[in-house]
C-alpha cells in the first residue's frame, strides 16, 4: 500500500489526472480524508473555501493539516462516519425521511446565503449525510459575494432544487417571498432542468462510467458498461424466442429478461431517410436513460444497437428489462371499487403531472404504452420513438393538448373513468 508522508493511502476515491487525488488515508488506526493537488492554484481555492466554511455554524469536516510535500500541496480532512452522498442517500430512501432531509439542506444553504456564501458547484453530491445531518464539502467551489448578492443566491437556489425530484418540492420550499425573485429562480431552474436533461442525452452516446460506446464500419454499439451480450447471433434469437409483435416496421421479442425491439427496413427510401436522421432506436435509448435519471418509471435500457456497411446503417435495435405488467385499460376495468378507481386516477395524474414538470411529450399515449407493474403497481410507459423533451413552453403546450387527446380516445366517449379523470386533471 502506498504512503503520502506519514499517512497510509487505503482508497482512491476520486482522481483529475495532473490536477487532484482524493484518498481514503490512515495515520495512527484513526481515517482522514486527504486531498492532494499538483496546482498550487487549486489548493489554494479549496483551502480558502474550506476555511471559509470551517468559520461558519455549517457542518463540514474539519480541516487537520495542510502543506506542501514534494513539490504536491496537500490538506487533511475529518473523516465523517457513515457518511454518503446526499444524491445516493436520496436514491435509498422513501417518503418523508426525504422530505425532511430536503428541507435541512435549504436551512443549510440559507445559513451560508446570510452570510453571502455561496456553493457555485450546488449539486447533492457536494452534501455529505451522516446521522440525518448535512455537511457541506468541496471548499474549491465556496465562495463569499459582495455583487448582486440577491439574485446570485437565488440563481444557486434555482441550481440546486433543479437536482432534486419534483415531488421533493411540493412544499414550495421558498425563503425569499419576492415575486420577482421567485420568478427570476423559477426560469433558471427550468435553464438547469433541461441543460442537465440535455447533457445526459449526450452523455449516453459516449463511453463514461455508466457507458460503453463500440463503433466502426460494420456497427454501432451503445451499453451499460456491466451488461455483456453477444451481438453477433442477435438476429437468431428470433427463431427459438417468443416473438410479442411481427410487424413491417418493427419486429419485437423476448430474450430471457429483455425485450428487444428490432426496427426494419421497409423499403429503399426507407434506407435512404435513415441515413439522414436519427434513428427511433436510438431515440429510445437515450430517453429511457433521461427517465431513468429522473426517477420516473420505466424499464431497464440495456443497449442500442446499430448494423452497419461502410458506415450506412443498416437494422436497429433496442433492448431493454421485461417487466411484468398489465396495460392501462386492462388494470382499470380489474378495479372493483369507486375508491380504488379515485385511488389509481390521483396516482395516475401525479405520474402526468411529473412528466410535465419536465415538459416531456411521449408522442404516442395509446394504452398499450402505458403499463402498471404487477409487482408494485408502479405506472411505466414504453415505445419512445417519437419521445423528446421541449425546450420551449409554448411548443410543450401545443403538444401537451394532442397528447391528452390521444390518452384519452383509449376509452369509449361514454367511459365514466375517462369522464372522471377529465374532472380530476381540471383539479390537480
Amino acid at each position: 500500500m502506498d504512503n503520502f508522508g506519514d499517512f497510509e493511502l487505503l482508497k482512491i476515491l476520486r482522481e483529475i489526472p495532473f490536477r487532484r487525488r482524493v484518498y481514503l488515508a490512515k495515520k495512527e488506526k484513526s481515517h482522514f480524508i486527504l486531498k492532494i493537488f499538483s496546482l498550487k492554484k487549486e489548493y489554494l481555492r479549496e483551502l480558502k473555501g474550506a476555511l471559509i466554511l470551517n468559520e461558519t455554524d455549517v457542518l463540514t469536516p474539519k480541516i487537520l493539516c495542510f502543506g506542501e510535500e514534494d513539490t504536491e500541496y496537500y490538506i487533511v480532512f475529518e473523516y465523517i462516519n457513515n457518511a454518503i452522498n446526499l444524491e445516493d442517500y436520496l436514491k435509498s430512501n422513501q417518503g418523508s425521511i426525504k422530505k425532511n432531509i430536503i428541507k435541512d439542506l435549504f436551512q443549510t444553504n440559507m445559513v451560508l446565503h446570510r452570510l453571502n456564501i455561496i456553493q457555485k458547484d450546488n449539486y447533492l453530491k457536494n452534501y455529505l449525510i451522516a446521522e440525518n445531518n448535512i455537511y457541506v464539502i468541496d471548499g474549491g467551489m465556496i465562495k463569499k459575494i459582495k455583487f448582486f448578492t440577491s439574485l446570485r443566491k437565488i440563481i444557486n437556489l434555482a441550481l440546486l432544487e433543479s437536482k432534486i425530484d419534483s415531488e421533493l418540492l411540493k412544499e414550495n420550499i421558498n425563503f425569499y417571498q419576492s415575486k420577482i425573485l421567485m420568478t427570476i429562480k423559477n426560469f433558471f431552474k427550468r435553464y438547469f432542468i433541461q441543460k442537465s436533461i440535455q447533457r445526459y442525452l449526450k452523455k449516453t452516446l459516449r463511453t463514461t462510467s455508466e457507458f460503453k460506446r463500440e463503433s466502426n464500419f460494420s456497427k454501432l454499439i451503445l451499453k451499460r458498461q456491466d451488461f455483456q451480450f453477444n451481438f453477433k447471433e442477435i438476429d437468431q434469437l428470433l427463431k427459438k424466442t417468443e416473438i410479442i409483435k411481427n410487424g413491417n416496421t418493427c419486429t419485437v421479442f423476448r430474450h430471457d429478461n429483455l425485450i428487444i425491439k428490432r426496427y426494419n427496413l421497409k423499403s429503399i427510401w426507407h434506407f435512404v431517410a435513415l441515413q439522414f436522421k436519427k434513428s427511433r432506436g436510438l431515440n429510445s435509448w437515450q430517453i429511457t436513460n433521461a427517465l431513468n435519471l429522473l426517477n420516473i418509471s420505466t424499464p431497464i435500457p440495456y443497449f442500442y444497437y446499430e448494423k452497419r456497411f461502410l458506415f450506412l446503417r443498416l437494422n436497429t435495435y433496442f433492448a431493454m428489462s421485461y417487466e411484468d405488467s398489465i396495460n392501462i385499460k386492462d388494470y382499470e376495468s380489474q378495479l372493483q371499487t369507486s375508491q380504488s378507481r379515485r385511488n389509481f386516477s390521483e396516482k395516475l395524474f401525479k405520474f402526468f403531472n411529473k412528466l410535465s414538470f419536465y415538459r416531456f411529450i411521449h408522442g404516442d399515449l395509446k394504452h398499450t404504452n402505458i403499463l402498471v407493474n404487477n409487482k408494485n403497481d408502479d405506472i411505466f410507459l414504453i415505445d419512445f420513438d417519437k419521445s423528446f423533451f421541449s425546450n420551449y413552453q409554448y411548443i410543450y403546450n401545443f403538444k401537451i393538448q394532442k397528447q391528452l387527446n390521444r390518452f384519452y380516445s383509449n376509452w369509449e366517449p361514454g367511459s365514466k373513468w375517462a369522464a372522471s379523470l377529465k374532472k380530476l386533471e381540471q383539479i390537480i
